[in-house]
């Protein structure tokens, strides 16, 4: 990811009579590329840097269905009954030879570009944007000159005392199990396989701390509340509780990212189309502008992000630090493979 200064891409008249094409639901006009997003305040910056400019360059219809899951969309090709060109998620299933997916077009798509990215090319998949948890903390509780500087203080209840915010077992806690072996003295290179008996010893002596979220939403409301010390959130929304003028700051400090994923499920009617969708939204000349709209970072190394834009001082990557605060970038191979298994043990674990 690279800075950059913005130009100007689609005039404000051009936006009102695209706006029509951008409606967020499966139907739509058959030459339309249906795309399966999040919705909510995602699909309004989706539209604002993506979506739009691409239809007024082509002259090819977006329009969004959303909520859309990865779920939803394999049920739809096994009920042989896909309605989705293209979707947007995360690599929580194969995508090398799954049957439920399109092979992408390498030729369309530059996969050149992502040499050097930490989130790879798959033949199926192809990295679009990245998000992050942040160490969010309670700026009453911990003012200037004693706040904590990221994940690892989570360890630290001498310093830092009250309750930490963790994310529901059933995500196996990724992330958080490396976080424990490198505090533990893993080096980096060696996390994987996972020791997952010795990530949970690490967590022990501040079991009593940890309050597991059954919403994400809870994390930045109650950090704010001042119902808990700290609290594994996401970067934007943190940013946004900041920025409403709640009580709040991100810990840069070993920031866990992870990247969404473009897929095209098997039978999409717009294939063609989709493609050349997945080709412009992940090209380094495009893939930058999502941080001018929402605290998202692009998965392409080589996009720049204008350094005077809105949300780059809460994009994932903005507050970077090194060596042992340095980012964690969850094994996604690894998690795939084991996710359950481990998620199943932690929830053991926290019922002991």
């Amino acid at each position: 990811m690279r800075l950059r200064k913005a130009t100007g891409v689609v005039l404000a008249g051009s936006l009102l009579a695209l706006t029509g094409c951008m409606a967020t639901g499966p139907g739509g006009s058959s030459d339309a590329v249906v795309f399966g997003t999040t919705g909510g305040a995602a699909s309004e910056a989706f539209q604002k840097a993506w979506l739009l400019p691409f239809t007024e360059e082509t002259g090819i219809p977006v329009v969004e269905d959303a909520p859309a899951t990865m779920a939803k969309m394999l049920q739809s090709v096994d009920a042989n009954a896909v309605t989705m060109d293209a979707i947007l998620a995360v690599l929580s299933t194969p995508a090398d030879a799954n049957p439920a997916l399109e092979e992408l077009d390498y030729d369309i798509i530059d996969a050149a570009q992502f040499e050097d990215s930490p989130f790879k090319v798959r033949p199926q998949a192809v990295p679009f944007f990245v998000f992050s948890r942040v160490a969010a903390y309670n700026t009453e509780l911990f003012p200037e000159g004693s706040e904590p500087t990221g994940f690892m203080d989570f360890f630290d209840t001498e310093n830092f005392p009250g309750k930490r915010l963790m994310p529901a077992a059933t995500s196996g806690w990724s992330g958080f199990l490396e976080l424990a072996l490198i505090h533990d003295g893993v080096p980096r290179d060696e996390l994987y396989p996972l020791d997952v008996e010795r990530a949970l010893r690490v967590f022990e002596p501040v079991k009593a701390d940890l309050d597991v979220m059954a919403d994400d939403g809870e994390c930045v409301t109650e950090v704010a509340a001042g119902e808990a010390a700290m609290g594994a959130c996401y970067n934007g929304r943190t940013e946004i509780g900041k920025r409403d003028g709640l009580p709040i700051d991100i810990a840069w400090g070993n920031e866990m990212q992870w990247a969404d994923y473009l897929f095209i499920p098997k039978g999409a009617k717009n294939k063609d189309k989709a493609m050349e969708l997945i080709a412009y939204l992940v090209d380094k000349e495009n893939n930058g502008r999502i941080a001018d709209e929402i605290a998202y970072a692009p998965a392409n190394p080589l996009a720049e992000v204008d350094p005077d834009g809105e949300w780059v001082n809460a994009i994932p990557g903005a507050g970077a630090l090194e060596g042992e605060l340095a980012p964690i970038v969850p094994d996604e191979e690894w998690w795939m493979e084991n996710q359950a298994a481990v998620a199943e043990r932690i929830a053991a674990w926290l019922q002991s």
